[in-house]
């Protein structure tokens, strides 16, 4: 199965749910690896096991664009 996960870059002050933010309640990384049943002990180890199973995390920004030209 090939797995690409798009996500969105936080802002540096906001606190949602980003699949890096460590947020105790609606983790959205502890959400995605529990329903691929990635259940290594450490962040680091969850994120290994992810990458070793051919899956890709692609973080995207907000890039405005002038139209006018």
């Amino acid at each position: 199965m090939k797995l690409m996960l798009l996500t969105e870059a936080p802002p540096w002050n906001d606190h949602q749910n980003y699949f890096y933010h460590r947020q105790h309640k609606g983790n959205l990384s502890r959400e995605v690896f529990e329903l691929l049943g990635i259940k290594e002990a450490s962040k680091y180890c969850q994120l290994r096991e992810f990458k070793d199973r051919g899956y890709f995390l692609l973080d995207t920004i907000l890039c405005v664009v002038d139209k006018s030209d």
